[in-house]
């Protein structure tokens, strides 16, 4: 799967040809070659794949997914989440549907894929022969298949200049349009106010924390985020200065006893432990219309860790200049690769994105 298909939504069809005669494309839109990094990691969690669908006036979309693959499995159920949405998206007409109904399409699609993240979970408890029990739709069982998840992002972008974007967690999309660049994914962090009140209005013992190294001594008012006074965090995870922060949740295992589980969003798919604690599938959904020609950046947060959203422009318009779409997105990821190796070293994290551009006919 790792080279763009293209997908008809009614090849039996007949196309109304009146329909589209009067249709024409605005914009020519090319995809960069996947640009994946292992970084100081052992293995690529992360996965990514692009390609494209038709309407059924025959406009083309081209879609990109990436999902960053995260503790036990998370490489397996990276890929597996890849493999859903492609399954989903490559339906026939799904397309026209999803834009007569964006947010509905996207949930049930997310839904799905966690429903097949859950049934592998199950199948690993299965085969290893962990002890287990199912209580109120959740999994409890002290086998480490549950710390496992990913985030998601999905972008699409058609002929005619819609950009649709579905995300959990902490995988960016940004758009840079002229002098303006327009973040296209929506924040599911342990320090974003309204995911706070989320959590806390069905599960208040879900902590939310800065994250704290073993070796730092406590804040006199403890680590929790909220109510947020001007006391910051303990280290900061990126070049933009933000603070480190997680989401805890007691899990009860399945023979008693609770151990304490962290994760640094508050929105994915898997991570069965953290769902016990308000960690939802439900992704954010975002439409935008370019109305000049435009380059959108997806990838992981390991090539986000290293970009400055203040020069994200300047940066993106100097590569611009210089190079074709293919060739500008490989510059863009090569330069990328070497800040993180300089910012993080051994510990830096992998990295799989994709470049957009949107030539204006």
């Amino acid at each position: 799967m790792s080279s763009p298909k293209t997908l008809h939504a009614n090849p039996m069809q007949a196309q109304n040809q009146e329909t589209l005669a009067s249709w024409s494309p605005l914009f020519v839109v090319n995809v960069s070659e996947k640009l994946s990094d292992v970084g100081g990691q052992v293995v690529q969690q992360d996965s990514g794949l692009h390609f494209t669908i038709i309407d059924q006036r025959g406009c083309t979309c081209h879609i990109i997914i990436i999902c960053d693959g995260h503790g036990h499995k998370g490489e397996i159920i990276s890929g597996m989440v890849t493999t859903t949405f492609y399954q989903e998206m490559s339906n026939s007409g799904f397309y026209d549907r999803f834009k007569q109904n964006p947010t509905e399409t996207a949930v049930s699609m997310f839904k799905t894929a966690q429903e097949n993240i859950f049934r592998y979970m199950l199948e690993s408890l299965e085969e290893g022969q962990h002890k287990y029990k199912i209580k109120d739709g959740n999994i409890y069982s002290s086998a480490p298949i549950l710390k496992g998840g990913t985030t998601a992002t999905v972008v699409m972008v058609d002929e005619e200049g819609s950009v649709f974007t579905m995300n959990v967690a902490d995988s960016e999309a940004w758009m840079i349009q002229g002098s303006s660049a327009i973040q296209l994914t929506a924040d599911h962090l342990p320090d974003t106010p309204s995911e706070y009140e989320r959590i806390q209005s069905e599960y208040s013992s879900t902590k939310h924390l800065y994250d704290r190294r073993y070796y730092m001594k406590p804040h006199t008012r403890g680590d929790d985020i909220f109510p947020l006074t001007e006391k910051k965090g303990y280290y900061v995870k990126n070049v933009n200065e933000d603070w480190a922060a997680v989401v805890v949740v007691d899990v009860p295992l399945s023979g008693g006893g609770v151990f304490a589980q962290k994760l640094a969003f508050t929105r994915s798919i898997g991570d069965e432990n953290m769902r016990k604690g308000g960690v939802i599938e439900t992704p954010s959904v975002s439409t935008h219309t370019a109305s000049d020609s435009s380059i959108i950046l997806v990838a992981s947060d390991g090539f986000w860790d290293n970009i400055k959203t203040s020069s994200l422009v300047d940066k993106t318009c100097e590569d611009a200049e210089t190079k074709d779409g293919k060739s500008m997105g490989q510059q863009w990821f090569d330069r990328v690769k070497k800040e993180n190796n300089k910012n993080f070293g051994s510990e830096r994290d992998n990295m799989m994105g994709y470049l957009i551009t949107m030539q204006k006919i």
